[in-house]
């Protein structure tokens, strides 16, 4: 299931039950879920998203600790649950590729708008000023590691790039 098909789940589940408002947060506990093509399937349905936007080598969300948070102050505001359960997430995480690789983050999507009319501007200014790196850049963006989103991609050259280094 993509994200946008999750997306689009959402906001048929809440159009189909009269629910008039965007989720309180939607999180995942999984790799690669906080990166930028993630975060704009998910700005229409709520304003509080949190993910890990890097490979998890750990044992995923302190499930205990961030349900304890949500029934002990139900009223607590989304993006403090967000910024607790993070701090949550990185108390757990100890192991050494956690600690490379500790990047569990929230994300206020009220704000994304913004980042992504950045992030254009930037896609935009690197385009026009390329010129003779444009190998280089090409090389580089190939010579990364390729992941795939299922079984029928892996060893292929995909979209999906990790540049580490």
């Amino acid at each position: 299931m993509t994200t946008l098909q999750t997306r689009n789940a959402i906001q048929a589940a809440l159009r189909n039950t009269g629910v008039n408002q965007k989720l309180a947060f939607v999180a995942y506990d999984t790799c690669l879920m906080g990166g930028m093509e993630c975060l704009g399937d998910f700005a229409d349905v709520t304003d509080v998203f949190i993910a890990n936007p890097e490979l998890d080598y750990g044992d995923g969300w302190n499930y205990q600790a961030a349900l304890a948070t949500l029934k002990g102050t139900p009223s607590m505001a989304p993006l403090e649950f967000a910024r607790r359960e993070v701090e949550s997430w990185k108390s757990v995480h100890r192991k050494v590729m956690d600690q490379l690789y500790a990047v569990h983050a929230a994300y206020d999507l009220t704000r994304y708008s913004q980042l992504e009319a950045r992030f254009l501007a930037f896609a935009s200014a690197l385009i026009a000023n390329l010129g003779s790196e444009a190998p280089a850049l090409a090389s580089a963006r190939h010579g990364g590691i390729h992941y795939s989103t299922g079984f029928t991609e892996v060893g292929q050259t995909t979209d999906f790039v990790e540049r580490h280094g």
